[in-house]
């Protein structure tokens, strides 16, 4: 129990692990995995969902209100010695969806659990476009609704 007031459910899933499976762009069959952050309408917890197993949440009691005004979600790639890694499969996205890292399927739930799809209120960002990129697709040819491409080789 963390002073942020995240509680652990499942031990074999830190924060800041690397996330499983990993697929290799080009040798691999493309692998994905639900995320879900939601709200429990029985007792106000917010949870953290991995690939149908939940291994976090938030006391309802850490938070003043009962439902959420911002959203954030991303990635982080980090090593202590330089260059700085590979994010998503190591390439700069080119917006195929089998060829790319991405997260598809975006929705939000409002405090009346209406499902919005489209999430269309949104930026993007990178701090080194030299080494990362990030594109979004809002309306994409893909059956898999909004779509955000990211990844690079990194070695900056």
């Amino acid at each position: 129990m963390c002073q942020a007031g995240i509680i652990s459910v499942r031990s074999d899933l830190p924060l800041g692990s690397v996330l499983e499976p990993v697929c290799v762009r080009g040798s691999s069959p493309s692998i994905s995995v639900t995320i879900r952050l939601f709200k429990d309408k029985a007792n106000g917890n917010w949870w953290l969902d991995y690939g149908q197993n939940i291994i976090r949440f938030w006391p309802a009691s850490r938070f003043k209100q009962s439902y959420a005004t911002n959203v954030e979600w991303g990635g982080e790639v980090y090593s202590a010695n330089m260059p700085s890694p590979q994010m998503g499969n190591g390439y700069f996205p080119s917006k195929k969806p089998l060829d790319d890292a991405i997260i598809f399927n975006i929705t939000t739930i409002d405090e009346k659990y209406k499902i919005d799809e489209w999430v269309n209120n949104t930026e993007t960002f990178s701090d080194n476009s030299r080494g990362y990129k990030v594109i979004e697709d809002l309306h994409s040819e893909f059956p898999v609704g909004h779509i955000i491409y990211f990844g690079g080789p990194g070695n900056i």
